[in-house]
């Protein structure tokens, strides 16, 4: 009795609604950076190799990209920081003639953020990605600018991002207050029978001593 009181004391929530452990999230995060910028930059290097543009990518928009990329290892400790550099590599390497993937490390720096609360500073990126792709606004559709037609879907792309943003972080956040309930009715039970196990022993040792007391 006195055994099965201890062992029971001594649980422990199943480790099935316990947050990841830090460093396996370490471990993920480090992936996702690497294949982020092994996408980016060979996808930049790949679509530089099929087209010819007068701006061809150079070392310098690689190394931006391959810098936004790694910057992704930090994302969860800095969200907004990792934010800043990711579209700060994405604008750069742009501006220097990279093509392809260049703003996925820019995507999963913006959900991380949405997901951290870090609203303000993921619409700042939204607002500046979107003004200096279309900058000057009224140059619009004339010469070598983008059209109107791009500067709408690109508003209306941007828009859908902070949307599926904010509906995964809701999502995440319903998922987090389950889980919490889920520990907390665990540690209840466990509460509950830890008591019920003390008035047996309780009853076991007073039944005890009475029938000492009687011999």
């Amino acid at each position: 009795m006195i055994e099965t009181f201890t062992s029971l004391a001594r649980r422990r929530p199943p480790p099935g609604i316990l947050a990841a452990p830090a460093g396996r999230r370490r471990l993920t995060d480090a992936l996702i950076a690497a294949v982020v910028t092994a996408v980016e930059v060979g996808g930049s290097a790949a679509a530089g190799a099929h087209h010819d543009h007068p701006h061809a990518p150079g070392v310098a928009s690689y190394l931006l990209l391959a810098a936004g990329g790694v910057a992704l290892i930090a994302r969860r400790r800095y969200p907004a920081a990792v934010l800043a550099i990711t579209l700060g590599s994405a604008l750069g390497a742009s501006a220097l003639g990279a093509t392809g993937v260049v703003w996925l490390a820019l995507i999963v720096a913006f959900f991380t953020a949405v997901q951290a609360r870090r609203r303000a500073a993921a619409i700042a990126a939204l607002i500046i990605g979107y003004l200096v792709s279309v900058w000057p606004p009224w140059l619009l559709g004339t010469g070598d600018h983008p059209s109107v037609t791009f500067a709408l879907t690109l508003l209306i792309g941007l828009l859908v991002l902070l949307s599926a943003a904010e509906l995964i972080r809701s999502g995440s956040q319903r998922a987090q207050a389950l889980r919490r309930s889920r520990e907390e009715e665990l540690r209840r039970r466990a509460s509950e029978d830890r008591m019920r196990m003390a008035r047996d022993l309780h009853d076991v040792v007073a039944h005890n001593i009475s029938v000492i007391n009687v011999q």
